[in-house]
């Protein structure tokens, strides 16, 4: 078992990366590989200096396929029932990418409790405290978040009172300034319309 990882280790040291044509150079195509199957291309044809193809040849063992480099054979954790199972067949296990953090932190501080080896993760609290600040930063910015959405729901509700008030204000200012005007405006006295009547008739005399 040990002679067949050796030669599993040493044949991935030389695996080469199998790319897709144009993966590298074309931003919209992804690198993952696909099967050549054009007329005229060279991996195809198996030209010198083209893209490698996958062959048996780069295939570890049958009996050490799926282990990890010690030779445990790996789980996938999603729940605490599945890292209990893990502790009764005595395999490493490694936690799903979809596990959201809390739970996360949940599933180390039992795997720690159990003893259990964790793929990945070397220091096992380092990590814990590391998610903790996550999740309580997280915390802190949707807090902050919700706040500034009640000001400005606030604030549209008070912006209509506010528009109500200076149109109510413009319109005192204007009375006021015509009300200034028409003081200013200076009246004539009573004796001058008096003469002024006595010329108008005098001229409509002669």
């Amino acid at each position: 078992m040990s002679s067949l990882l050796e030669i599993r280790n040493t044949t991935k040291r030389k695996k080469p990366a199998f790319l897709r044509r144009g993966g590298l150079h074309i931003k919209r195509i992804s690198t993952s590989w696909r099967r050549h199957r054009g007329i005229h291309n060279k991996t195809r044809q198996k030209k010198k200096g083209q893209l490698v193809r996958i062959t048996q040849g780069y295939r570890s063992p049958k009996e050490v396929y799926g282990l990890t480099r010690e030779g445990f054979s790996l789980i996938k954790v999603n729940t605490l029932s599945d890292l209990i199972i893990a502790e009764k067949e005595k395999k490493i296990f490694q936690i799903s990418a979809t596990v959201g953090k809390r739970k996360k932190i949940a599933l180390l501080k039992k795997a720690k409790e159990l003893g259990l080896i964790i793929q990945g993760i070397k220091n096992v609290e380092d990590k814990i405290k590391e998610l903790e600040e996550s999740v309580s930063k997280r915390k802190k910015e949707t807090s902050q978040k919700l706040e500034q959405r009640k000001k400005t729901k606030e604030a549209i509700k008070k912006e209509p009172e506010k528009k109500e008030e200076q149109a109510k204000e413009e319109s005192k200012k204007l009375l006021e300034d015509i009300e200034q005007k028409q003081q200013k405006i200076p009246q004539e006295p009573k004796q001058k319309q008096a003469d002024m009547k006595g010329l108008q008739r005098r001229v409509v005399k002669t």
